[in-house]
Formats: C-alpha cells, sequence, structure tokens
C-alpha cells in the first residue's frame, strides 16, 4: 500500500513537471521539439508549429525524420540523433543548412540534450532549433564591408542626382579626397570637364534600366592628375526593381595604359626599322649577287677549282642573306599589312593554298588530303600564309616516302583546333622550344630555307586569338596544331 502511493505521488510529480515544462516549452521564442527513444515526435512548442507552419495532428508521433514531406531527412542530424547523441548524451551549436518545404533555404543551429525519466521509463531527447540564417546573412555583409572597406580598388555608391554616398579607403587612396570631403561631392567632380556630360548621361541611362557592367575612362583626382580607370557599375535596386543607386568598382589603368603605350610606339619603331633596314638593303644586295653570279657564269671552270669554290660560296650566301631580308620583311608585314578580319571560308582558302603549291606537290608528289573545314573570323590572306608553310614544311623535311599531309578541325569549347598532320622525318626533342624561334632552322644547311616560316605562323595566330604548337615523333612524323576563336 505504501508503494503504492510512493508510485502514485511519484507520477503526479512527474505529470506536475511536464506541464510545468510544457509552459516553459511554449514560453520560449525558439522552437524546440521532444523525441522518444525512438525519434518519434512526443510534442512540440508553440514556436515550432508557428516556425514550420505545422500543427500538432501532423506531427505528434511521427519519426522525425517523415515530417513535413521528409524535410527533416537531413543525413547530419540522422548522425547526431543516431550515433553522437547516445554517446555523449548531448550536442551542442551544429549547423545545418537545409531546404525545408514550407520556409525554404535555411540556416538552423541545433542543440540536443537526452534526458532520463523517473520511474524506469525510457529516455526522450528534447531538441531546440535556432534560425540564424539571418544572421549569418549579417555577417556575412559585415565580411563583405570589410573587403570593401579595405579594398585598394575604388568602390562608391552614387544616387540618382550622382551625389556620392559611399566612399571606402582605396577611393580616398586614389582620388586624394577623404570620405568626409567625398560625401559633400558629385560624382561628376570626378570627372574631367570634356567628359562630365557623358558620365552624366551614363548615369541617365543606368537609372533608365540599361545594362551597362564595365568601360575605360578618366578621372581627375583632387591635385588636379589625370587618371585612367577601369570602371565596372552595379546597379542596385528596391523591393519593386526600381533603381535607387549605382555601386561603382574603379580601377587605376594609368601605369598600365602608359606601358601599353610604350610597348606600341617600341614596336612601331621596331617595325620601322624592320622595314627600313630591310627595303635599304635589298639595293646593294641584289647588286652584290647579281655580280657575283655574271663572274660565275663568266669565269666558272676558268679559274682554278678553289676560286669556283669561293664564287659559289659567296653567291649562296648572297643568297642566302637575301631569303632572311625577305623573311624579316614577312614576318614584319604580319601586324603593317594585316587586313580586318572577315568571315571565311577556310576550305576555300586552302583550296587556293594548293593552287599556288601545285608545283611543288606534283614536283614531290605529295598528296594533301582535308576534312570538311569550317567558316572562321580570320585575315584571309594571312590563313593562306599559314596554310602554305605548314604544308610546304611537311613536304622540305620528308622522309623516305612520298609526302602525305592531312588537315583536320575540331570545336573544342568555344575556339576551333586545326591540325596539320604529315609522315616527315619529326622533329628532334632537343628542339621543342627552338620550333618557333625567328631565323632558328631545324635542319642547318641540309634544308634550304631562312627559318622564318614557323614564325610568321605563331605571330599570326597569336594576332587573332589563338595558339600554336606542335606534337612530334622522330622518325614518324610531326602533327602541327593552331586555334581560331569560334
Amino acid at each position: 500500500m505504501n508503494d503504492q502511493r510512493k508510485t502514485k505521488k511519484a507520477s503526479n510529480q512527474e505529470l506536475n513537471a511536464l506541464e510545468y515544462a510544457e509552459s516553459i516549452i511554449n514560453t520560449v521564442r525558439e522552437p524546440l521539439i521532444i523525441l522518444d527513444h525512438d525519434l518519434k515526435v512526443i510534442t512540440a512548442s508553440r514556436s515550432f508549429y508557428e516556425f514550420f507552419k505545422v500543427n500538432p495532428e501532423e506531427t505528434e508521433k511521427q519519426l522525425i525524420y517523415n515530417l513535413g514531406n521528409k524535410q527533416w531527412n537531413i543525413p547530419g542530424l540522422r548522425e547526431l540523433l543516431e550515433t553522437i547523441l547516445p554517446q555523449k548524451t548531448t550536442f551542442d551549436n551544429y549547423e545545418v543548412e537545409h531546404d525545408f518545404a514550407t520556409i525554404g533555404r535555411r540556416i538552423m543551429l541545433l542543440n540536443a540534450r537526452q534526458i532520463e525519466r523517473v520511474l524506469g521509463k525510457d529516455k526522450i531527447i528534447l531538441l531546440a532549433i535556432e534560425d540564424i540564417t539571418e544572421r549569418k546573412r549579417v555577417e556575412s555583409i559585415g565580411r563583405l564591408a570589410t573587403v570593401v572597406r579595405d579594398s585598394n580598388d575604388a568602390i562608391t555608391i552614387q544616387d540618382y542626382e550622382g551625389k556620392i554616398t559611399a566612399w571606402n579607403h582605396g577611393a580616398e587612396l586614389m582620388f586624394g579626397y577623404t570620405e568626409q570631403e567625398a560625401l559633400q561631392m558629385t560624382i561628376w567632380q570626378l570627372a574631367p570637364p570634356d567628359k562630365a556630360a557623358e558620365q552624366k548621361d551614363f548615369n541617365r541611362r543606368l537609372f533608365a534600366g540599361e545594362n551597362v557592367s564595365s568601360f575605360e575612362t578618366q578621372r581627375l583626382t583632387k591635385d588636379g592628375s589625370l587618371l585612367d580607370v577601369w570602371l565596372t557599375v552595379t546597379k542596385l535596386a528596391d523591393e519593386t526593381g526600381k533603381v535607387t543607386g549605382i555601386a561603382a568598382t574603379e580601377r587605376d589603368i594609368t601605369e598600365r595604359k602608359k606601358a601599353e603605350l610604350d610597348l606600341r610606339r617600341s614596336n612601331d619603331d621596331l617595325q620601322q626599322f624592320a622595314n627600313v633596314a630591310s627595303h635599304d638593303l635589298q639595293e646593294p644586295l641584289r647588286m652584290i649577287v647579281s655580280y657575283l653570279q655574271l663572274i660565275e657564269q663568266r669565269y666558272k671552270g676558268r679559274l682554278d677549282k678553289d676560286a669556283d669554290d669561293f664564287i659559289n660560296f659567296a653567291v649562296d650566301g648572297g643568297t642566302r642573306m637575301q631569303g632572311l631580308i625577305n623573311g624579316l620583311l614577312a614576318f614584319s608585314r604580319v601586324e603593317s599589312r594585316s587586313k580586318p578580319r572577315e568571315r571565311v571560308d577556310t576550305e576555300a582558302v586552302l583550296r587556293d593554298t594548293l593552287a599556288n603549291l601545285e608545283v611543288t606537290m606534283s614536283e614531290h608528289k605529295a598528296d594533301v588530303t582535308y576534312d570538311t573545314l569550317p567558316s572562321v573570323m580570320f585575315d584571309p590572306s594571312q590563313l593562306i600564309q599559314i596554310f602554305q608553310n605548314l604544308i610546304v614544311n611537311a613536304i622540305k623535311f620528308r622522309g623516305e616516302e612520298a609526302p602525305r599531309i592531312h588537315l583536320a578541325v575540331e570545336k573544342k569549347g568555344k575556339e576551333w583546333v586545326f591540325s596539320v598532320k604529315d609522315n616527315g622525318i619529326g622533329i628532334d626533342p632537343q628542339y621543342k622550344d627552338k620550333v618557333f624561334i625567328l631565323f632558328h632552322r631545324l635542319g642547318g644547311i641540309k634544308y634550304h630555307g631562312s627559318g622564318v616560316g614557323l614564325s610568321v605562323c605563331k605571330r599570326i595566330v597569336e594576332r587573332h586569338g589563338g595558339r600554336i604548337w606542335f606534337e612530334s615523333e622522330l622518325g614518324k612524323g610531326t602533327t602541327f596544331y593552331f586555334t581560331i576563336p569560334g
């Protein structure tokens, strides 16, 4: 009898404690859920039902993983509840990011306790859920704000009137104005007088909805210096989509522009030198070679053998010098005599190239085949140069068999990859890094040539935004590859 009273008293105490606990649970702002040892829901807090937009009838007595069309079937949560919790009886501050059916993608912070019940009943699990999505967003914004503040690029925000509303440290370093000074200015004050109207019109178009991302312009600093800048803009809009401001990132490219100008001038000077030197050397060299050939014709065999050899060496040297000068001219003219790119049928260009090489191909019994070739944007005369140089090389460096040359093409991503494959003697691996060097002759005196052809090919391909390389096996042939943007 006494034992029964004790049991009843303990049961009443547990009931009172449960009611007390439920009152506390329903008062707590964060969602709470109570699970039995089988991970089925005993009950949940009012905030849980409100936050996840569910009701007790569809929640209680359900396995937690089956709640809300199985939206709680999260692998990480399973490991916590089934493996970690039984061992440690608790876990704290476990983050889970998940797409919930009723509330969308959220980041949740989970805390759980395994609690002993009185009267030998099974353990229960108290699972607390805190939505930290907004906190994480604010933290992310804070980190981004730090990056913006400390960036070496000038980052500013302006309103419809052009008034500057935000000004980072990079802008202060670039333009010389403090944040306090800049916030009293308009963006127009950074534009040179001849570009102020352009800046205002640009802002008007942006606020009208036009899409403009990046472009080059100029800025005036506090001390009156003129900067070349690369400007990237982002439109800021309210919840209705109306543009309320413009965020601008500006990078100082003054030194880069100056370097580009110096390089352009240097290239122009070198090109002019090459043209002048080549032209001025052509006439005297032509005269020397002509007179040497005349001496060879008149006196060959009438002098001793040494004299004949000397004349032959002189004529050969003069002829090779003419070839070098012509090669130098061809190399310099890749830029100076290039034409605007146009849509060209590469197959038609190849046919023209083969017509130009008909005599050479016939003389060496060369067989040239090709796949169906595409249309590309290219300078047609320079494409002929590429085809001609690669095919002539394949014929020149032939093996014992008659030259067999095949041209193919493959589309890879945003570019066309052309290949010119031959069955020639191949290229020794030791020359891998020298093939495209100007005037470098791989075959030495055994093969005629100036060592310019492949250098010209490389310059043409790179001028059109492509790459050129080769694969070769000594004694088995070579394949040259080059790309053209598609």
